[in-house]
């Protein structure tokens, strides 16, 4: 089921708010964010600090503001959901992309001149970020003029960020592309960053975004922000509906569960897998004792279950990157698994052996770059 699927790994690796990428050939959105419901267009509308990212005092103006909105939005649709995964600390769990991603494409915009900053816009971003789950994928309406794009539709163009609101840079048929108008219900698309807001691109397709508590298909998960497509009731079913994050986490300690079908546990248990392949709701274990594969992880903080069926302590800078069947945390808070040692990835500016390195994912000639705002540039 990719909805579930996706709203388990959102949680694992961090809250998915702020995701960027540098965007490619056809993609010319540079702020797209891991959804799990919906579109997959969502991001930030401004930037700020980080190494080597020379951004602006306004810029960081934006960024301060804009992440405590992210991670009230946060707690507002994961509920429960996030601090049952282990993701306590939002500003921790999101800040390195922001920093060195999301916020350089957005300073090479606005020296580029093609992007204008806007800060007395920023008060209604804020507050429409915090109250809902929109952001997750698409910025709310508010946001569109705190960075606005200044190039009009049918002029060309290399990023998403500089097309004026309601647009995209279209480079599927060539590089630089063209800014166009973001396509209404029912018409053809290519992906979700081509539909208007409230929108997704279903099987090539516009289509409105099924609202909570609605009847979806696992195969169309097109859900509306928030929520992702489950069988209802407690023990499955035939239909399918669009469900809060937070409602899924309403099974007792005892009973059956299955994380990909929406059934977990409550918080302080843990969903398990049975020697029968069956799932059921069990208790965290202590440090150090036998453990089962669960989401989340049945091990306590700091620890997951390894190889050999124990709580083992994740590992540290430097060392071997923890294996096993179902073990989906790898390193200690703040590393990576690269080249099975567990690393810290470097910010921009510093020395690397390739792009596995970099927290912006782009090597070049030795040293982590940032992410190109020119969409025609291979990353």
């Amino acid at each position: 089921m990719r909805g579930m699927t996706g709203v388990i790994a959102v949680l694992l690796v961090g809250i998915s708010a702020c995701s960027s990428g540098g965007g490619g050939r056809g993609k010319g959105d540079a702020t797209s964010s891991g959804s799990t419901s919906g579109g997959d267009t969502g991001g930030t509308p401004g930037g700020g600090s980080g190494g080597g990212s020379g951004t602006s005092g306004s810029l960081q103006q934006v960024r301060d503001q804009w992440v405590q909105a992210t991670c009230d939005g946060v707690d507002n649709c994961f509920g429960q959901a996030a601090a049952s995964f282990g993701v306590t600390d939002c500003e921790e769990a999101i800040g390195p992309i922001l920093d060195e991603v999301t916020f350089p494409l957005f300073q090479q915009g606005l020296d580029k001149g093609t992007v204008v900053l806007n800060t007395s816009a920023l008060s209604a971003c804020v507050s429409a970020t915090s109250d809902s789950c929109d952001f997750l994928s698409a910025l709310p309406a508010e946001c569109s003029s705190v960075l606005a794009g200044q190039i009009a539709v049918g002029d060309p163009c290399v990023n998403s960020l500089e097309c004026a609101t309601g647009s995209w840079c279209d480079m599927e048929a060539a590089c630089p592309g063209k800014c166009t108008a973001k396509a209404e219900a029912g018409a053809r698309c290519e992906d979700d960053e081509g539909c208007a807001a409230g929108l997704a691109c279903v099987e090539d397709v516009c289509e409105a975004l099924i609202a909570s508590g609605a009847e979806c298909t696992t195969k169309n998960d097109h859900c509306a922000p928030g929520t992702t497509c489950v069988p209802s009731g407690s023990a499955g079913g035939s239909t399918s509906r669009c469900t809060p994050f937070d409602d899924l986490f309403q099974a007792p300690l005892g009973s059956a569960c299955n994380p990909l079908e929406g059934r977990l546990c409550k918080p302080g248990s843990v969903c398990a897998v049975q020697s029968d392949m069956q799932w059921k709701c069990e208790n965290r274990v202590s440090a150090g004792a036998s453990c089962k594969i669960a989401v989340p992880d049945q091990c306590p903080t700091g620890q997951a279950c390894g190889q050999a069926g124990k709580c083992a302590n994740l590992p540290a800078a430097g060392a071997a990157c923890l294996k096993g069947d179902g073990v989906l945390v790898q390193c200690a808070t703040g590393l990576k698994c690269i080249k099975d040692t567990c690393q810290q990835q470097v910010s921009i500016g510093a020395p690397c052996q390739d792009d596995d390195f970099c927290f912006t994912g782009r090597c070049a000639e030795g040293v982590c770059a940032a992410p190109p705002f020119d969409s025609c540039v291979d990353g």
